[in-house]
């Protein structure tokens, strides 16, 4: 019976880590991640199957980078290929400049999928990237973020 319950649990610890080596599958900011997560002066954050003001979260990244000119580009370029795919496409503009995106893409299976982009070049954290999965639906999770700001 022992034998049994852990040959199940390796199965689900398994087939839950292949579900997280799907997330970002096919979205140009996986790359970032990979890339430049664990470099130096750059911090991220990955919490999986938290809740957050009452929201389930399947997967929450981010990615904060100081005054990196190389990073920040790529992040942009990333940016960029994956809003082609975005089901909707929020931006705030100032003084003629993109300062923040918000892209809702399609479902992957039951996942939304949201990536935010801030660019706030004037302070420490020049650019941070947010990537969120989760079975809510993404217009009520963009609805909170923005309620929050």
């Amino acid at each position: 019976m022992k034998k049994k319950r852990k040959i199940i649990l390796t199965i689900a610890l398994i087939c839950s880590a292949t579900i997280f080596c799907n997330a970002q599958n096919g979205l140009a900011i996986r790359d970032v991640f990979v890339r430049y997560g664990r470099q130096r002066g750059v911090t991220m954050v990955e919490i999986s199957g938290e809740s957050f003001g009452g929201y389930k979260l399947s997967l929450f990244k981010s990615l904060s980078v100081g005054n990196n000119s190389s990073i920040s580009d790529f992040i942009r370029q990333c940016i960029d290929k994956d809003r082609r795919n975005a089901r909707k496409v929020k931006e705030v503009v100032v003084d003629g400049v993109v300062r923040s995106i918000l892209l809702d893409l399609p479902r992957q299976g039951k996942m939304s999928r949201l990536i935010l982009y801030n660019d706030d070049s004037h302070s420490k954290n020049a650019i941070t990237l947010i990537y969120i999965e989760t079975e809510e639906n993404g217009d009520d999770i963009l609805k909170f973020i923005l309620k929050e700001k």
